[in-house]
């Protein structure tokens, strides 16, 4: 079963961010939950769905994404700079 829900909700304006979570089966982990980012303004909007399985670490993304008021343009390289 897929789902997803919005576990966090925030407003920055322009901008509403969501840090969302969904179940996903990754091979080598089996059955997990992932977590990912949403942001969303009046003509724009970026989803990273699955950014990692700690959730600690993409709250902490979130929580600083908000605080700097990142805009949906830039939301996938930053998520790509902490993965890496």
């Amino acid at each position: 079963m897929m789902y997803q829900r919005v576990i966090k909700r925030a407003f920055a304006y322009p901008y509403t961010y969501s840090l969302i979570e969904e179940e996903k089966t990754i091979e080598e982990l089996g059955k997990t939950r992932v977590y990912g980012i949403e942001i969303k303004g009046d003509n724009e909007r970026s989803l990273v769905e699955d950014i990692s399985c700690e959730k600690s670490l993409v709250e902490s993304l979130f929580d600083t994404a908000v605080e700097e008021g990142l805009c949906p343009v830039h939301l996938i390289e930053v998520a790509e700079d902490l993965i890496a």
